[in-house]
């Protein structure tokens, strides 16, 4: 809907309102459509049709029309541009090319003009369904339409001038053409209208869209096309109105009245410009709802009295050459047709419209309109083939937006209006001059009743009959009438009084009749009557308006009596075969008596006003009795004619630019053959159907092979064109069923009959006419006995019978060709050619012209003195116009057609059998040409009493002929297709080569230099005339196959086994040399070269088998592959030097022999690791006591080798974490030591305190010397432990004895001084626990001092009171700090094993306050930060590591080599880290690769046998010359390793095809004579065969789940079919398909038949597919140390299983599958078998 919105928004736009509207709109356009959205009930329809889609893409990519002007006439070309794309309105544009010439006399002139259109669609999958001038359907089928070639143009750019010769088409300007996208080319079929309207359907994945292409006859300018004939009707104008339907016909709408000229002018009303007209200029105001049309014009009435009355073969006026009689028919035509025509609306029904009148409601649709106002009704366009005639054609383009709903209500009105009547007559012949008009008078009767009347002449009873409704809409029929140019044509009978003339009502309520009487004034030239009385029988009885009747004699009676009775006043001439009998002037009854074997009698009635009249008997079933003696002595005598001034002879020996001399010396005679120069059909372009039936009948008449002349088959070749038995236009089938016939290839049926309607049809041309008589002479069924009379009848009346001459020559007796008037010699001699073949003789009476002269009588008067003949008496003197007439006097001499004299018949047939066995039972020679003739014969004689036996076997019948004249050349016709000089070449190669008699190979120069003359002949056409050729390659054979050895010796060069071939030619072209040619000096000088090649090439093989077993080796080493590389290094070494130096792979055997060592390698580090890994282990739980442990084990990992073997050591990380813990307890208890030697010291104040707990002086000295001993202590380890105080716990007692001694000594004083305090704050030296006693000795101080005195101290007690702060801080936190300090000194390393000892310290760091983190030592803050670096650190990379380790775990099930990507995966992965050391299962990722590389090594070897068994698969029909592929093949084989072995297969077929060789060495050699080269195919599969031979085959196909093809075979009677010539069906295609070529692809399981046909039987391939199966009965086993468990597991089919252990110091398997544990532990067996694999869990206890 918004789609519709926005289309009628861009119409208004821009079609309609300008600018200002647009930028309203514009503004608006939203508002509107959601207002549109909300309230519409209805969606909007605005397209043109109601097409099933609602796309308004264009459908056409490019668009063209092509009008084609005559047969051969030339093309203009317009591309067609959209406009209206929303309907697919198209209308025609520029045009693009100039008029496409067409050069010489094939262009006819003539004035046939066909529309036609050319393109491309825009969418890949289009097609067009339909395509149909308005009321002209015509059904396009999509193979039709879209592989024809398509003219294509860019914008803007136009054809050039050019020019097509006759026959030509536009392919030969490849630049005009369009070959790729989705082209269409319809067919040049459509009449030309001056305008015209047409409607296309396009298909697109099942919608259709409908399209509309309007057109305009324009010249090359695009101009007003202004080429009427007639000069008296370009002025003629049509006057055309519009009015409101629904008004009552009075509302005329102003805007649209127009005058428009036949000639020029507009004629599309609506375009300007060719795009639409602005809205306001079509549109139709919305309340009118229908419209009606009328016309008038001013055509001037009839007034020349020889204008011609109406008949129905008026309007084709294509016959009709003279100018002045054609001007009058046009004239004629139009004043008929002009009284009524023909209106169309939107391309439905087509109403008729009167002129003056309107026409019926024309309803408007919703959106654009197109109504079509033509001359001339669509039915009667087709007859007419005439722009003149169809010229008066009118397109009105309309726009309306009103309410469909509105339906037009029909009349029921049912008078007629008027009538109006004018003579006509039975034919244009009859008809010239009777033009009149008949009034219909009101007459009233007796009754006082009206009535209507018309007068007629009984003899002129032929009226047309113009009858107006006076509804429009009402429908018109008259009794007994037929429809012609919009009104009635109807013959009536002086027996009849009236006709009416019906009228019904256009609701068809209502029927009125109007009655016109006759009044008949009496005839004079009729007869009265006429019968037949005895002897026969007269089909139709007489009436006058028959003219023709058939009569047919009885067989017994031999005379045939009519009777006839005359009127008075007429003058009757009765004519016997055109020959006058009698005269009757009298009326009355009369009798006629005709003898057997009389054609035609005629009466000719001639009334007293001179009008005649004639009526013919046509007798039937005539047999005709051939050519007269007398006829032939007169074409003999112009034969001699031809002879005696040399015309014969330049017939024959003068080279002949077509085939035609070739037809004229046949029909003369087989003579005029021999020794003749024909035409060389090589040079023939073939373009047609024609160019391929001409040149089989020549090469039939040259005694060639039609089906194998030079390697083509002639008759394959013209079949092709073959389209449901038409060969194509004009005489096309005709030459095609003369080609056929004489060929001996079927005609089609279709074929016959496309003859039998052109050689009855009056209007195809004379020529071609004339052919198809003789073309369908031996179909004797063909023609009914009337059609046959009918058929000569017709023949006769275009025959000039009166006196008539032509520049003064005498034509009486031409056949005239109504397209040329000029009585020409073709087209006469085309017909007397025609009638001969059928037996009719043209020089008998009955074809005497009223002077007595015949046809035969012109072919003697238009021969030149040369002998030839002129074209015409137009111009006498032109003469070479001989080729139809030398046909027809050869014809006529030996009294048939010189082309069905080569028809194959049953009597030729045999003829030639007889012969072929009379050669047979003589002596020949060669033994080659008698086989080659045998084998003809016995193909040719199989066929002799088939009834269908010269039409299906032509081919047979030429292969036994060429046969036959390969042995005897002089019954030949001895035609040459070739030039004089190159006749001249080959004689000349004759001579020479009839100068051989013996020779040797000293006489090679002069064998070269007559093979060279031979060569130089260069064509195989010219070699084929060579007729001793075989003396010469006898000679040349025997020069040439020393050349060959010699040759093939010197190619030899350096001897390796690449040479082997040319050794093997070199030997077999010595052996084909017989024993005199083996004594040439050159040749044993060549064969002691060959001796000593094949001595070194027998050194090469033997190497070979060396560097077979190396190249088997592959690429894949395993450590299974060590007893075949053993093998192959051992076999090597037992070679010569010499042959050592063939095997040039040597440097492959190494890369193995190294790649083992690799993999040994790696079995030697694993078992090394392994016991590394078992020291590890012993360690166990670090202790004080690991030390010797782990030296022991570290000793060990540091005399590993490599670092493979490093790696392979799982539990590495177990030794570095425990050398780390180790050194951490060694660390931990020297700190142990001396916390506790210093924390014994200060519990030693303890003891000096005694009993009492205060300093007293009893105590006060071993205090102090306690206190001191301790502080000695500490500040030594200070050295080693800068914060060895925070690590003591009991530090605090120290510290408390320490004030507790200051205390004491001040106890006693009474007073102190300021420099006494200010000395005490003085050592105070930082804010560490050390300084308690120093803070509380200036403490005790500070308060000794005067109240004076402490205000001059304000600044030392305030550095006091900080040391106060700072010592309170750390006696709150210094547990706290101790702890975390002694934690990080006791911690060491970090380790991942270790992590607890670090996350103790961290934990203890993190609960400290801010102010405690403060006390800590910058050093115990760095020894923190770089363990929790450290520890992430260890934590990131142990994440990575053990991301390693489950990649490696994740692929260790592996069942077949899709499983690689994931060892890849853990590969890379590993490879990727920076320690991977700590990796635990690095030895699982070997394992996984070594089982990816078995896997493959199994691929591998599959491969390699593959080759072999494809080498083995060709030598199944071997012969001594495939000696080397089964020596290569042995070769191959044996140098396979074992593994390999076993997967070939067809081993039997090599021993086979050496048992075949063997047998064949024993068998003689034949003596060497070379033998032409024989072509041999190799097919080349490598697919397994599945063979039948009887009528069916059951066989079970197992499928491993991936395609698998086969390839079937079928033979029948114990021999192969080929697969191409099967037709080949599966019946489940989802489970089995076949090609046409017998391929077979397995896509699942089930079960299929798959049916071979052949030759009508059926063979059936009953096939089971079963998926391949692999199971195990457990898929896990539990197995004690030492003991052993079978695994039980089923393969279907049935096949060896395998099994592997992946771990064998675990577990270990045996080839039948039996499991013996080894050690504890867990590990896989493989288990496989079909491709399939599976594993089997074992845990050993």
């Amino acid at each position: 809907m918004v789609l519709q919105l926005c289309s009628l928004y861009r119409n208004i736009a821009f079609k309609w309102t300008g600018e200002v509207m647009k930028k309203i709109i514009e503004k608006y356009l939203l508002s509107i459509i959601i207002c549109f959205l909300f309230i519409a009930a209805v969606p909007v329809a605005v397209s043109a049709q109601e097409n099933t889609n609602t796309s308004t893409k264009n459908v056409f990519k490019e668009l063209y029309m092509i009008r084609k002007n005559g047969p051969y006439g030339g093309e203009l070309i317009w591309r067609c541009t959209p406009i209206d794309e929303e309907n697919n309105i198209y209308v025609q544009n520029e045009v693009l090319s100039e008029t496409v010439g067409v050069s010489g006399d094939a262009y006819s002139g003539g004035t046939f003009w066909y529309y036609g259109f050319s393109g491309t669609l825009s969418s890949d999958t289009a097609y067009i369904s339909e395509m149909r001038q308005w009321e002209n359907g015509k059904k396009i089928t999509k193979e039709s339409i879209n592989t024809e070639l398509a003219y294509c143009l860019p914008e803007n750019t136009t054809y050039g001038t050019f020019s097509l010769n006759k026959g030509e088409s536009l392919s030969k300007y490849p630049q005009y053409i369009r070959e790729e996208g989705n082209v269409f080319h319809t067919e040049d079929s459509f009449p030309v209208f001056r305008a015209q309207v047409f409607d296309v359907i396009v298909c697109d994945k099942n919608e259709e869209t409908h399209c509309t292409i309007i057109t305009e006859v324009t010249d090359r300018n695009n101009e007003d096309y202004d080429d009427w004939t007639d000069t008296s009707m370009k002025g003629v104008r049509d006057h055309i109105d519009l009015y409101d339907g629904s008004d009552k016909q009075t509302k005329k709408i102003d805007k649209f009245s127009d005058k428009l000229t036949w000639s020029t002018g507009k004629r599309i009303f609506g375009l300007k410009n060719y795009k639409l007209e602005d809205r306001d200029v079509i549109e139709v105001p919305s309340d009118i709802h229908s419209i009606r049309m009328s016309y008038d014009n001013n055509y001037p009435e009839q007034e020349n009295t020889n204008t011609y009355a109406l008949s129905p073969d008026l309007p084709d006026i294509t016959s009709v050459n003279d100018y002045s009689e054609r001007q009058m028919i046009y004239y004629n035509y139009h004043f008929y047709r002009n009284k009524s025509k023909m209106v169309c609306i939107n391309g439905g029904e087509w109403y008729q419209v009167h002129q003056t009148e309107k026409s019926p409601e024309l309803k408007l649709r919703k959106g654009i309109n197109i109504i079509f106002l033509s001359g001339t009704s669509p039915d009667q366009a087709k007859k007419v083939r005439d722009r003149d005639v169809n010229g008066t054609s009118y397109i009105y383009i309309l726009y309306w937006d009103g309410d469909e709903d509105y339906k037009i209500t029909k009349s029921s009105d049912a008078s007629l209006k008027k009538i109006e009547c004018y003579q006509a007559a039975y034919n244009m012949g009859e008809g010239k001059g009777l033009f009149a008009n008949i009034p219909v008078n009101e007459k009233t009767n007796a009754d006082g009743k009206t009535y209507k009347e018309i007068s007629m002449k009984a003899d002129e009873p032929y009226i047309w009959i113009n009858a107006v409704p006076a509804d429009s809409g009402a429908s018109v029929w008259v009794d007994n009438s037929s429809e012609l140019l919009g009104g009635y044509f109807k013959h009536l009978s002086s027996a009849q009084d009236y006709f009416d003339v019906k009228v019904t009502s256009a609701d068809g309520k209502q029927t009125d009749t109007e009655r016109i009487y006759i009044k008949w004034s009496a005839g004079g030239t009729d007869l009265k009557n006429l019968e037949v009385i005895s002897g026969g029988t007269m089909e139709e009885k007489y009436t006058p308006i028959t003219r023709e009747y058939y009569v047919k004699m009885k067989e017994s009676s031999g005379k045939i009596k009519f009777s006839y009775e005359t009127m008075n006043g007429t003058t009757v001439r009765i004519y016997e075969d055109r020959q006058l009998k009698d005269t009757i002037t009298q009326s009355g009854k009369y009798e006629l008596e005709a003898e057997k074997g009389v054609r035609e009698i005629q009466w000719e009635v001639t009334s007293q006003n001179g009008k005649s009249v004639s009526y013919s008997a046509y007798f039937v079933g005539e047999k005709e009795e051939g050519i007269s003696s007398e006829t032939k002595q007169r074409a003999s005598d112009m034969i001699k004619k031809m002879e005696k001034n040399g015309y014969v002879k330049y017939l024959t020996q003068q080279e002949g630019a077509d085939y035609w001399k070739t037809f004229g010396a046949a029909a003369l005679g087989e003579k005029y053959l021999n020794g003749m120069l024909g035409y060389n059909v090589l040079k023939k372009n073939f373009s047609q159907s024609t160019d391929y039936s001409a040149v089989i009948l020549e090469l039939v008449m040259s005694g060639e092979n039609p089906y194998d002349y030079l390697g083509v088959n002639y008759v394959k070749k013209l079949q092709e064109f073959n389209n449901s038995g038409d060969f194509g236009m004009y005489s096309a089938n005709i030459w095609a069923l003369s080609a056929l016939q004489a060929a001996g290839a079927p005609v089609p049926k279709e074929t016959v009959e496309i003859l039998k309607k052109q050689a009855l049809s009056e209007t195809f041309d004379l020529d071609m006419r004339g052919w198809a008589l003789y073309a369908t002479s031996l179909y004797k069924d063909t023609f009914t006995d009337k059609e046959y009379a009918k058929l000569i009848q017709s023949v006769k009346d275009i025959q000039i019978q009166k006196t008539t001459d032509m520049n003064g020559i005498d034509v009486t007796g031409v056949f005239e060709n109504f397209y040329y008037t000029n009585r020409n010699i073709m087209s006469h001699a085309c017909m007397v050619t025609g009638l001969t073949a059928i037996g009719i003789d043209t020089g008998k009476n009955e074809w005497k012209g009223r002077n007595g002269a015949d046809p035969v009588s012109v072919l003697e008067k238009y021969q030149l003195s040369t002998g030839g003949w002129y074209y015409s008496p137009e111009n006498p003197s032109q003469g070479g116009w001989n080729k139809d007439a030398v046909i027809a006097v050869g014809d006529l001499y030996n009294g048939s057609n010189v082309y069905t004299r080569y028809y194959l018949t049953p009597s030729r047939y045999k003829k030639l059998l007889d012969k072929a066995e009379k050669l047979l039972a003589g002596t020949i020679t060669e033994g080659t040409k008698r086989e080659a003739l045998q084998k003809a014969y016995e193909e040719a004689e199989k066929y002799a009493d088939e009834n269908n036996v010269t039409s299906e076997h032509g081919d047979a019948y030429y292969a036994l002929q060429e046969a036959m004249y390969a042995v005897d050349e002089s019954v030949k016709p001895g035609v040459f297709l070739g030039t004089a000089k190159e006749r001249e070449q080959v004689n000349a190669v004759i001579k020479a080569i009839d100068s051989i008699s013996s020779y040797s190979y000293k006489d090679k120069t002069k064998l070269d230099s007559i093979k060279k003359q031979y060569d130089v002949l260069k064509e195989k056409r010219l070699f084929h005339y060579v007729t001793n050729a075989d003396v010469l390659d006898k000679a040349h054979q025997y020069v040439n196959g020393i050349d060959t050895f010699l040759e093939k010796t010197e190619k030899i060069g350096k001897v390796n086994l690449t040479k082997t071939a040319k050794i093997e030619r070199a030997r077999k072209a010595y052996d084909f040399l017989n024993e005199q040619q083996k004594k040439e000096d050159a040749v044993q000088k060549a064969f002691q070269i060959l001796s000593k090649a094949e001595t070194k090439l027998k050194d090469a093989k033997t190497a070979d088998n060396v560097v077979q077993a190396i190249k088997a080796l592959g690429e894949i080493v395993t450590l299974d592959s060590e007893e075949d590389i053993e093998s192959v290094r051992a076999a090597y070494e037992s070679l010569t030097d010499s042959q050592k130096t063939f095997v040039t792979n040597i440097d492959k055997l190494k890369e193995q022999e190294d790649g083992l060592k690799k993999l040994q390698q790696q079995e030697e580090n694993k078992e090394a690791a392994h016991k590394v890994s078992d020291l590890i282990d012993k360690i166990g739980r670090v202790t004080a006591n690991s030390a010797d442990d782990l030296r022991q084990a570290r000793t060990a990992y540091d005399a590993l080798e490599n670092d493979e073997a490093k790696r392979m050591v799982s539990n590495y990380i177990q030794l570095e974490d425990g050398e780390k813990i180790y050194a951490n307890l060694q660390h931990e208890n020297i700190i142990y030591d001396v916390v506790d030697k210093a924390s014994y010291e200060i519990g030693q104040i303890d003891t000096a305190y005694g009993e009492s707990a205060d300093i007293t002086a009893e105590n006060a000295d071993a205090v102090r010397e306690a206190v001191q001993k301790a502080e000695n202590y500490i500040k030594e380890k200070e050295q080693e432990y800068a914060y060895f105080r925070l690590i003591l716990s009991n530090y605090m007692d120290l510290s408390a004895a320490k004030t507790a001694l200051v205390q004491y000594e001040l106890s006693e004083k009474t007073e102190a001084s300021v420099e006494e305090f200010k000395q005490a704050v003085g050592e105070i030296t930082g804010f560490g626990i050390e300084e308690q006693a120093v803070i509380e000795r200036a403490e005790i101080l500070y308060e000794l001092l005067t109240e004076e005195d402490k205000l001059t101290v304000t600044e030392e007690y305030a550095l006091l009171q900080q040391a106060e702060e700072a010592f309170s801080v750390w006696q709150a936190e210094f547990d706290n700090v101790q702890e975390v300090v002694y934690g990080t000194e006791q911690m060491g390393d970090v380790t991942i094993t270790g992590a607890e000892s670090y996350q103790e310290v961290k934990d203890a760091y993190d609960m400290l306050s801010e102010d405690a983190k403060k006390l800590l030592p910058d050093e115990i803050k760095e020894r923190l930060s770089e363990a929790a670096d450290t520890y992430q650190q260890l934590l990131a990379q142990q994440e990575k590591t053990e991301e390693v380790v489950k990649k490696i775990d994740d692929a260790s099930i592996i069942s077949d080599l899709s499983d690689e990507v994931a060892v890849k995966v853990a590969r890379k992965a590993y490879d990727a880290l920076e320690n991977p050391y700590r990796v635990t299962n690095y030895e699982t990722l070997l394992e996984e690769e070594k089982e990816i590389l078995s896997l493959k090594k199994v691929q591998e070897n599959q491969e390699f046998a593959n080759t072999v068994i494809t080498q083995i698969n060709a030598l199944k029909k071997v012969t001594l010359s495939d000696k080397e592929k089964v020596e290569a093949a042995r070769r191959a084989y044996d140098g396979l390793t074992d593994a390999q072995k076993n997967l070939v297969d067809n081993l039997s077929v090599l021993e086979a095809a050496e048992s075949q060789i063997e047998s064949l060495q024993k068998q003689p050699l034949k003596p060497a004579q070379p033998q032409p080269a024989k072509k041999t195919e190799t097919k080349k599969t490598s697919y397994k065969k599945i063979v039948l031979k009887k009528k069916s085959l059951k066989k079970t196909i197992y499928f491993n789940g991936k395609k698998q093809t086969y390839s079937l075979a079928l033979f029948v009677n114990n021999k192969a079919v080929k697969a191409e010539k099967i037709k080949w069906k599966s019946s489940k295609r989802t489970i089995a398909a076949v090609s046409k070529n017998g391929k077979l692809t397995v896509k699942k399981a089930g079960k299929v038949t798959i049916t071979a046909s052949y030759k009508g039987k059926r063979y059936k391939y009953n096939l089971v597919i079963k998926k391949v199966q692999l199971k195990l009965k457990k898929k896990s086993i539990t197995i004690k140390k030492g003991k052993a468990v079978q695994i039980k597991s089923v393969a279907s089919p049935k096949r060896k299983i395998q099994y592997k252990s992946l771990d064998t110091k675990i577990a270990s398997v045996t080839k039948k599958g039996k499991v013996v544990g080894k050690k504890k532990g867990k590990t896989k067996i493989r288990v496989s078998c079909n491709g399939l694999v599976r594993y089997c869990k074992v845990t050993v206890k």
